[in-house]
């Protein structure tokens, strides 16, 4: 490899190593929720199935992936023990209850973070370099083709490029940052979701009460 090019990658390395991520913390802390269904519950735990999509404005975000997604939601969706069946599923192969997540990236782009990488570069990093990013996620209920309920959470990370930021980096990096406010927004979303009792559930319980 020539000189040029140990050179270039050296400069790429401490570009990534130089800068520290942070996050808004704009997303509300999730509501409180029982864990769980007993056997004295009038109702019992549902089957839902829910989808993803991931949509980057900016080109390519690797520090999110459609799949980190979906297993943070299944997971989550587990944890909280309020339905029986959870399936990930396309949109159009929805159950009669689904709930749909949407993830969409905007901010600095492909081509932004680049030139303001390479003027970063440039002054040694000696002057730091803002790129922002902004991650807006929403959750769709869908019951029997209908949408019932909604709810959003939005995030704004700031990346700073900036040689005296390179202690930071190992915890406050993209892809730390990017995931802690994913499971954050998550956890939000389904408290929201399933605070809130469906149709069906209303009907049952007020079918036994009434009895």
């Amino acid at each position: 490899m020539s000189l040029t090019g140990k050179l270039v990658i050296l400069l790429i390395t401490i570009l990534h190593a130089g800068c520290a991520t942070f996050s808004s913390g704009y997303t509300p802390e999730p509501v409180t929720t029982a864990s769980s269904y007993t056997h004295s519950d009038p109702v019992s735990p549902q089957d839902i199935s829910f989808s993803v999509d991931l949509i980057s404005e900016i080109g390519k975000f690797d520090v999110l992936s459609k799949e980190g997604i979906i297993d943070e939601v299944k997971e989550k969706l587990r944890t909280i023990g309020l339905y029986k069946k959870i399936v990930y599923v396309p949109f159009r192969k929805k159950e009669s209850k689904h709930f749909h997540f949407q993830v969409i990236i905007s901010g600095t782009t492909e081509e932004e973070s680049l030139v303001l990488s390479y003027m970063s570069g440039l002054t040694m990093m000696l002057i730091p370099v803002g790129l922002d990013y902004y991650s807006d996620m929403s959750v769709f209920v869908i019951e029997k083709n209908n949408e019932v309920f909604s709810a959003s959470a939005s995030e704004k990370f700031i990346k700073i490029i900036w040689l005296p930021l390179i202690i930071l980096s190992p915890l406050f990096n993209d892809y730390n940052i990017a995931n802690r406010v994913l499971e954050k927004q998550v956890d939000y979303l389904v408290s929201e979701i399933s605070a809130r009792p469906t149709i069906d559930t209303h009907k049952e319980i007020n079918g036994k009460v009434s009895r």
